[in-house]
């Protein structure tokens, strides 16, 4: 019989196999989101959708939503920046 625990376990297990941390004290509060805005807002865990927010904007180049990445000097193409 699976108890709860169990359970709670295998998904502990999981999460850390996932993170690449294989030890409870390698695990942060960084590591972790919350899933709804209730419990982000009680323990001040990002929300899930938020979590992210900050590296993908600089991914993006800023609120602009398009990728304003420069290609190197000498390049007319993205496909020569990558020497295809």
């Amino acid at each position: 019989m699976i108890t709860y625990f169990d359970r709670l376990n295998a998904g502990l297990q999981q999460f850390m196999a996932g993170a690449r941390k294989f030890a409870l004290q390698y695990i942060t509060r960084d590591d972790l989101v919350a899933l709804t805005r209730e419990s982000a807002e009680v323990s001040g865990i990002p929300y899930v959708m938020e979590s992210d927010r900050e590296e993908i904007e600089d991914i993006l180049g800023g609120n602009s939503g398009h990728a304003t990445k420069t290609l190197p000097q000498g390049a007319q193409s993205k496909k020569q920046a990558l020497n295809l």
